[in-house]
């Protein structure tokens, strides 16, 4: 376990042994959850510090109309909901759910306090990890805030692209971007089409190649 979480941005720059002695002054447990388990719901007190070990959870939400919204996907070895810790309202903003065996590790928040003030490297990293979360979040209320599936299309696009790439392999499936867009599947897989015949892409699976970036572009400001 030690050697899996010294690799994490939480403890980067500690060694292994460094690690197992900070844990070994701290109360701290682990669990192990299977697959589509609910680690925690949404609006739950968030008083421990979880650090997924090993597998993979997802992060939901749902509307009002019921349908769920995939926020992301957070695997081994990094931390569910860093920033919501500390603070008035300290709940969990999301459902977190297993998508495969995942064993998970509880660092309750006084045992985290007593682990930044005896270690000035585990307090940057905190910081820099709910800084990080912070930006993430920011940017993915800017892509929710996008009304069509074209514009949400063509800015996940354009953000794996980067400035210079034409030719791009996607994280996800068609089906795993529908519910990380929140839309069905055939609906986005009208949009993949429309944006194909309109000359804007190729695409083949979860290759993509851009045509016509400007034109991408364009989408987002309409």
């Amino acid at each position: 376990m030690y050697k899996i979480i010294c690799n994490s941005p939480f403890f980067k720059g500690l060694s292994v042994d460094e690690t197992k002695k900070c844990l070994s002054e701290v109360e701290h447990f682990n669990r192990t959850f299977r697959k589509n388990s609910l680690v925690t719901p949404r609006g739950n007190d968030c008083n421990s510090l979880l650090f997924v070990i090993s597998g993979c959870v997802r992060c939901e939400m749902t509307d009002y109309t019921g349908k769920k919204i995939e926020i992301e996907k957070i695997r081994s070895p990094r931390l569910i909901a860093p920033a919501f810790l500390f603070g008035k309202n300290n709940r969990f903003p999301v459902d977190v759910i297993c998508t495969e065996k995942t064993d998970i590790l509880f660092i309750p928040k006084n045992s985290l306090l007593i682990l930044m003030q005896k270690s000035a490297i585990v307090l940057k990293n905190y910081l820099d990890t709910i800084s990080s979360k912070t930006q993430f979040l920011a940017q993915r209320l800017r892509f929710i805030s996008f009304k069509s599936i074209k514009q949400k299309l063509a800015h996940y696009i354009l953000h794996f692209a980067g400035k210079d790439k034409t030719k791009i392999m996607l994280p996800r499936n068609q089906t795993q971007l529908s519910e990380f867009f929140g839309v069905s599947r055939p609906s986005l897989a009208r949009v993949f089409i429309q944006m194909k015949n309109e000359g804007l892409i190729e695409y083949k699976g979860r290759n993509v190649t851009i045509l016509e970036k400007d034109m991408l572009v364009e989408i987002l400001k309409d």
